[in-house]
């Protein structure tokens, strides 16, 4: 059903949403159930002492898919609200920060580093063949740059590397990730510790609780990983792609 309003009745129903700046003309009446063309600007001003309740009141009872009771549109370079005031308001939600979609954001409680270490990873079979292996587990889903390290001793066998050399080799895996160092330690005169640090690094995203692994061997037998690390950092967000 079509209606009528008078002229200060319709200037403040007007006024409360139209942000762009349109407002009925004195001599114009505002009809309901209808589209109202408009050329100039109202404001409605509650009276000298103020009013302890809602300036102006909008009710949809409808369910449908489309029911709002308020819509508001301007130009995309345009806000469709101007506010005066800080106070938060209740219950309106706002999904994007900066552009930033809400899922984007971490969210407590999640760490920011996670780190395993071990001062000997080394283990051997009956055969005195010895690897090393170490594991940082039950990672929380999320990207993380990931770094570890360790110590490859090959102490006093100059007579197995006499004339020669031996290599070693560690990986560091996260995912479908994984990182590869590896070192060659030659022969030298007399008896004595030959030491080299193989460091690592890789980002991974887990989608899931995630698992990081450490794994070290030689060719031969009898060396030992020591002063073993592994340090995981989560981070917003990752880029990895091949140089």
């Amino acid at each position: 059903m079509k209606g009528s309003f008078k002229t200060a009745l319709v200037a403040a129903v007007v006024s409360a949403f139209v942000a762009a700046g349109a407002a009925v003309a004195t001599t114009k009446t505002f009809v309901l159930g209808t589209t109202n063309t408009v050329d100039a600007a109202s404001t409605v001003t509650a009276a000298s002492s103020g009013l302890n309740a809602k300036v102006l009141q909008l009710i949809n009872n409808s369910t449908g898919s489309a029911a709002t009771a308020l819509g508001l549109t301007t130009p995309s370079s345009r806000p469709p609200l101007i506010v005066n005031s800080q106070a938060k308001v209740v219950n309106l939600n706002a999904d994007k920060l900066d552009g930033i979609d809400s899922a984007a954001f971490i969210r407590p409680p999640i760490g920011n580093a996670y780190s395993v270490f071990d001062n000997d990873m080394t283990t051997c079979d009956a055969t005195q063949h010895c690897d090393g292996h170490l594991v940082l587990p039950n990672l929380p889903p999320g990207s993380y740059v990931i770094s570890a390290k360790t110590i490859f001793n090959y102490a006093n066998h100059g007579a197995v590397l006499a004339g020669g050399s031996i290599i070693a080799t560690c990986s560091l895996t996260a995912g479908i990730d994984s990182d590869q160092a590896q070192t060659e330690v030659y022969a030298k005169d007399g008896a004595g510790a030959r030491i080299q640090t193989l460091p690592l690094q890789v980002v991974h995203t887990f989608t899931g609780t995630g698992q990081v692994d450490l794994s070290c061997q030689d060719q031969i037998s009898a060396a030992y990983w020591l002063w073993a690390k592994i340090t995981a950092l989560r981070v917003g967000a990752i880029s990895n792609v091949p140089g």
